[in-house]
């Protein structure tokens, strides 16, 4: 088996990560998405277009990473991305009942 090169390598685990300064949109596009599926007529009431329901999601994701940042926590890109794909698997009782685990920062070592 040939190795993998270096550059083909790194495309792969940059792909896997999500920037923080891209992962409020990131998040909140998947949330909005998985809020109109699940609760439609919440959704609905709340918001008049899926943009609205975004940049309200992402502002709320900002001030948590804010927050994070400000307690020493450091973002992981990798669990960014992690984060999202959970919340996109998330079946629709789960994701009404809040069982969503979006841990976003660094292990202590």
């Amino acid at each position: 088996m040939k190795p993998l090169p270096l550059a083909l390598l790194a495309t792969t685990l940059i792909a896997c990560a999500i920037e923080e300064d891209d992962f409020p949109a990131t998040y909140a596009e998947e949330w909005c998405d998985r809020m109109e599926e699940c609760e439609e007529d919440t959704y609905e009431d709340l918001w008049d277009t899926e943009e609205d329901c975004e940049d309200d999601a992402a502002d709320v994701v900002e001030l948590w990473l804010d927050l994070g940042d400000l307690g020493g926590g450091v973002y992981d890109g990798t669990k960014g991305r992690e984060c999202v794909t959970n919340l996109r698997k998330l079946s629709c009782d789960d994701f009404e009942d809040g069982d969503h685990d979006c841990d976003v920062w660094e292990d202590d070592e």
